[in-house]
């Protein structure tokens, strides 16, 4: 009787064993798991099949956002549009040296809906800041940057690069925002930006 319950005993020990040593492995498994790498141009390709995924990005820093390195941009193969890249809390800014050179981002993409009340809205905050400045009470750089829908590799971004005045901006946006309701059924623009958990200067 001694001998069974002995017997019974090892078989337990060494099933929670195995149990154990499984779960392990899998959580193991889970933390080396590697992120997907992607070039510009790969996200450029499909960008709705990256929102919401965690990825590492790479590219060449173009442009850093002069109001303390908060955006980073990543420049394409073809130069053409960049990809905004935003610093979380976990860093805060990107550091002056990633300009021009290259860097692997990990985050997440975002898409931002531009529609027609966001246009709208839009429009009243940059009147009140061009009322306020008439009005002497002065704006600041980064303010009146902001206004007007950011520098001109902000522009870059959301294909607007040729485009010199905030009006023209707008009617621009309108235009792409009817093009895509009627060919798709969808009364907005996709705007993508990524947004950065951390990042790394790589070798050239």
């Amino acid at each position: 009787m001694k001998l069974i319950k002995t017997l019974a005993i090892m078989a337990l020990c060494a099933g929670s064993f195995t149990a154990c040593n499984s779960t392990a492995k899998q959580d193991n498994q889970t933390e080396t798991a590697a992120v997907e790498e992607l070039t510009v141009d790969q996200i450029w390709e499909n960008p709705d099949s990256f929102v919401g995924k965690e990825i590492t990005v790479t590219g060449v820093c173009s442009h850093l956002c002069k109001h303390g390195g908060r955006k980073a941009f990543l420049m394409p193969s073809n130069g053409t549009t960049p990809l905004r890249c935003d610093a979380s809390p976990a860093f805060g800014s990107f550091a002056k040296e990633t300009i021009r050179q290259p860097l692997a981002v990990t985050g997440k993409l975002h898409e931002d809906k531009i529609d027609e009340a966001f246009l709208q809205s839009w429009e009243k905050q940059y009147a009140a800041q061009l009322a306020a400045m008439k009005e002497g009470q002065g704006l600041s750089g980064e303010a009146a940057e902001e206004a007007a829908g950011g520098c001109d590799t902000e522009k870059a971004a959301h294909g607007q690069a040729d485009i010199t005045s905030f009006e023209g901006r707008m009617a621009d946006y309108r235009a792409k925002i009817a093009a895509r309701a009627e060919k798709e059924g969808k009364p907005y623009v996709s705007s993508y930006v990524f947004e950065a958990n951390s990042y790394e200067i790589l070798p050239q």
